[in-house]
């Protein structure tokens, strides 16, 4: 493993914006959601999605000589979790939407999907394709993100409106 990697995580939430991002040896992934939430979750839910599709394929046609097939599950189980969770956001912009659901419950739950989708999904790939070992205990630390959007979900829809 080398020496010198440099990871660092930052959630940043006021009522007008939300940042999440993640840096490895100068690599950046960044997740933000600004103002009009509703319509934010639905685009970065479609991101989500046809990044989700890409990955998939290039699982399928790049990856399945090249690597050993713990590696390949373990990277096709990041892409469908990003996917699911990738429709999990578009499901909780219609709720948010349709007002059946309470709005700081929808963008809790959707911060935790993006977390999630970050954190969860990302680190399989990393350790898929030969990434640090340091990146095996940030999964579950993505799937607990996962768990507390579905929880922020329940409770948002219990204290939605009316």
């Amino acid at each position: 493993m080398r020496s010198g990697v440099e990871v660092e995580a930052q959630v940043v939430a006021s009522t007008d914006d939300v940042w999440a991002g993640w840096r490895c040896d100068g690599a950046h992934v960044a997740i933000g959601v600004a103002r009009g939430g509703k319509d934010q979750m639905v685009t970065w839910g479609a991101l989500l999605a046809g990044i989700g599709v890409v990955l998939g394929a290039f699982a399928a046609h790049g990856l399945a000589d090249r690597l050993e097939p713990v590696k390949l599950e373990s990277f096709r189980t990041g892409v469908h979790y990003q996917m699911l969770h990738a429709l999990a956001l578009l499901l909780v912009a219609a709720l948010a939407r349709g007002d059946l659901v309470a709005a700081a419950g929808a963008r809790v739950a959707s911060i935790c999907f993006l977390l999630g989708v970050l954190f969860f999904s990302g680190s399989l790939y990393g350790l898929a394709l030969g990434g640090p070992r340091w990146l095996g205990p940030v999964t579950p630390i993505g799937g607990t993100f996962f768990i507390a959007g579905w929880a922020a979900l329940l409770w948002a829809s219990l204290a939605r409106p009316g």
